[in-house]
């Protein structure tokens, strides 16, 4: 398992380091110098130069190449001439915000999409499961930035239960720390439902799938042998059926991630999505490299979760692997 995981690791870092290389080669390729490119327009005193030894404008593409991926290894992303702050301090600034929004998607995600799939199982065949198949068809069909501003519309304008941006209230530095959390909380509800529901429609036909497999193996005849009762049944082909729920729980982080990118505009909420939203309309290439060597990152980390949650869940994936 452990050598497994390492490999697993290796690998992803090997995807990492081949993006940093493609956007590397898509920056050499574009017309002009680098130093030209990341300076801003016009240039500030002393901003040319700068870049000029940043990028070591006059060295050779090899020299160029090394020098850039050195730059990254110890943590040295440039400057972001749109915000004149280190990247670094950027992506630390916006980071957390949308970690904690993908958090909260997640949890929608997981809880809303199993409670329809089980919802979904017990009504099968009949009106409530068609009912829950055509509405989760139509969740999963709306457009985000569509269903953000309808959230607004409904629960932020006409019901007044949730502020409609920010992550906070004014006057948050006054209360007391339980109430900063719950205000955070809070402004965090509606953006969290938005980005986590859609990905809990399609999940909840995963789970509505796997279970009524599950229902039909010799190990659930078996239980219902024992004498066990229908919900003890039906949550051992829950438990049975989390291989693939894994699967798709860890394909669907990086998703989650990405997809914060309309939901923190539409919600104006400081986070990554908006933060790669503000580079691309100022053309800041080195904040916007950084949003894709994170984005990458992240879309590695939710596969490495994918793949070992699923080794650890299933005993037989994990004797296979020993094995190989």
């Amino acid at each position: 398992m452990l050598r497994y995981a390492l490999r697993r690791v290796a690998a992803g870092l090997l995807v990492v380091l081949c993006v940093i290389v493609l956007n590397f080669a898509l920056l050499e390729l574009l017309p002009g110098d680098a130093a030209s490119r990341l300076a801003s327009s016009p240039p500030r005193p002393g901003e040319l130069e700068m870049w000029q030894e940043w990028t070591c404008a006059d060295c050779p593409i090899h020299e160029r190449l090394g020098s850039w991926l050195w730059n990254f290894a110890r943590g040295d992303l440039g400057t972001s001439f749109s915000r004149q702050r280190p990247v670094t301090a950027c992506l630390r600034d916006a980071l957390p915000p949308t970690l904690a929004l993908a958090t909260f998607a997640a949890l929608v995600n997981l809880i809303v999409g199993i409670a329809l799939g089980l919802v979904s199982v017990l009504r099968r065949n009949r009106a409530g499961d068609q009912l829950l198949t055509a509405g989760a068809l139509a969740l999963y069909a709306m457009p985000t930035f569509w269903l953000g501003l309808m959230a607004i519309l409904v629960f932020g304008f006409w019901l007044r239960w949730f502020p409609i941006s920010s992550l906070e209230s004014v006057g948050n530095a006054a209360m007391t720390p339980l109430g900063r959390v719950a205000d955070r909380l809070w402004h965090l509800a509606l953006p969290a439902l938005v980005l986590g529901l859609g990905s809990a429609a399609a999940m909840s036909r995963f789970v509505r799938t796997g279970l009524l497999e599950s229902l039909t193996e010799e190990f659930t005849r078996a239980t219902r042998a024992r004498g066990a009762g229908f919900m003890r049944v039906l949550f051992n082909a829950l438990r049975h059926s989390a291989v693939p729920l894994l699967q798709i729980l860890g394909l669907t982080l990086p998703v989650l991630v990405s997809g914060s990118l309309v939901v923190e505009v539409v919600f104006s909420l400081p986070g990554m999505g908006r933060l790669a939203f503000d580079a691309i309309m100022a053309e800041d290439y080195p904040l916007l490299q950084a949003c894709s060597v994170l984005a990458t990152s992240l879309v590695v980390a939710g596969s490495l979760f994918a793949d070992l949650g699923t080794c650890l869940a299933d005993p037989r994936i994990r004797l296979a692997r020993s094995s190989s």
